[in-house]
């Protein structure tokens, strides 16, 4: 699998270079002449769209930003939404029924653009990269390292792009950190510790002064291990996992490491400093620790900041968690693994018919466009955003979320985002400490996340 990553690290250059060799053309080709409001498309244009259904902002067809989209394509857009808990099902059964697909899907993951891809049934955008001149200059504007860095995440199994890469919420999607309560700690004189030893004293101090607490209080059970365990050897994952330093694959199970950090938890829990089903507690039970002040310390994701936050000063204007420095085995080693990727996107089907799949390439590609990018990250001032000191803000009540509000950032309705509009969709605090928290990242994600493996690779390795 090592000379896997070199050959696909060799595929993203070549496709790169192939881009550059496209002249990196400054904005889209010119409409149709016929097309007289000098849209993408003309109304008689029809294109079918799949997209997932978040339960926290499920498709709504009445969403400002699809009118938006639709409005700015010109194109008649026929959307149908899967609830996530039944896509992976219903769209296996579409895939078994070629003559029902639709022209694009928006998907969450890698691996179902993988299994589809390696089954003839998507399109690889590198064959069409004359026809996306807004595709092939915004990811030229890029540094070279930053473009690669990005486009290696999607090479399919051939090492060609079914999945083209998303960009601007990777930022933060998925970015976890270590956090602690300081209020909590300000109280009882305590310093923020930045070693695995120094968290252990400092928890049992916190549950000398708080007895039904636990002070190290987290979810996720192994999966924590797989964001901490950086901070016990680099890169680390109790998995398989890419050892950078040395330049070979690892399994963390099998490791020396591994045991020292049985052994570290093992005595968190016989102190009584995690919960005594940390390994497994339910979402909803961990949330009621947190926002009952029995809990301290914890890494997660930057969004419970404001989670947390904002409704417990309600009842404690003083409530605050706020960022702290991952701790490690020794000072000075103070990282979180690199987890903050976008892993949704649009792919388009191999429907056979040479129209539909050069209109949906047309879409694609427009998405890429500065004007998409402005048009989908914040919509419309007046409507949608507004200017305060000089800066832009969605237009929002207290308690308001602009996502749920008018659909902004919501699946199928990006390709290229403005960073900035995904920070300000935060509260001001929470945005603040987004640098801070990039900056304790491992500089890679584990190529585990996105390596791409022929069907003969992947039995390979369920059998290692």
């Amino acid at each position: 699998m090592k000379s896997k990553v070199i050959a696909l690290l060799i595929a993203v250059t070549l496709f790169a270079g192939l881009m550059v060799s496209c002249g990196a053309p400054s904005g889209p080709e010119p409409v149709d002449k016929d097309n007289a409001e000098g849209k993408l498309f003309t109304s008689s244009t029809e294109l079918s769209i799949l997209v997932g259904s978040h339960p926290s902002w499920p498709y709504n067809p009445n969403y400002v930003f699809w009118k938006y989209f639709k409005e700015a394509t010109g194109a008649t857009l026929n959307v149908t939404s899967i609830p996530n808990t039944e896509f992976s099902t219903k769209l296996s059964l579409l895939m078994a029924t070629p003559k029902e697909l639709p022209d694009l899907i928006h998907i969450q993951n890698k691996a179902t653009a993988d299994q589809y891809s390696a089954q003839g049934a998507l399109v690889a955008i590198d064959d069409y990269l004359d026809m996306m001149p807004n595709y092939t200059a915004f990811w030229n504007s890029l540094p070279e390292r930053e473009r690669n860095a990005f486009l290696i995440q999607r090479l399919g199994p051939d090492g060609k792009t079914y999945f083209p890469q998303v960009y601007g919420y990777d930022r933060v999607m998925n970015l976890q950190v270590w956090m602690y309560r300081k209020d909590i700690f300000e109280k009882n004189g305590l310093t923020p510790p930045e070693t695995f030893d120094e968290v252990y004293e400092t928890a049992k101090k916190l549950k000398e002064i708080y007895p039904d607490s636990y002070p190290v209080a987290f979810r996720g059970g192994l999966g924590k291990i797989n964001l901490i365990g950086t901070g016990f050897k680099p890169y680390f994952a109790y998995d398989l996992y890419y050892d950078f330093p040395n330049g070979k694959w690892s399994y963390g199970a099998t490791e020396p490491v591994m045991l020292d950090i049985v052994n570290y938890f093992r005595k968190l829990r016989d102190a009584s400093l995690v919960p005594p089903d940390y390994l497994t507690i339910a979402t909803k039970s961990w949330e009621e620790i947190i926002s009952t002040d029995r809990g301290f310390m914890m890494p997660e994701y930057m969004v419970r900041f404001d989670f947390f936050n904002l409704p417990n000063r309600k009842r404690d204007p003083e409530y605050t968690w706020t960022i702290m420095k991952p701790p490690g085995v020794n000072k000075g080693e103070n990282k979180i693994a690199k987890l903050n990727s976008d892993p949704t996107g649009y792919i388009i089907c191999n429907t056979g018919d040479k129209t539909r799949i050069e209109n949906s390439i047309k879409l694609l590609d427009w998405m890429y466009s500065d004007e998409a990018a402005e048009l989908l990250s914040w919509g419309k001032e007046g409507e949608t955003f507004t200017y305060a000191d000089g800066q832009r803000r969605f237009i929002t009540e207290e308690g308001e979320n602009p996502t749920a509000k008018y659909g902004v950032m919501s699946y199928g309705l990006y390709q290229r985002l403005d960073p900035a509009a995904v920070t300000v969709a935060y509260s001001d605090e929470q945005a603040a400490m987004t640098d801070e928290a990039l900056s304790y990242l491992d500089e890679n994600i584990n190529p585990i996340n996105w390596l791409a493996l022929t069907a003969d690779e992947a039995s390979r390795a369920t059998d290692l």
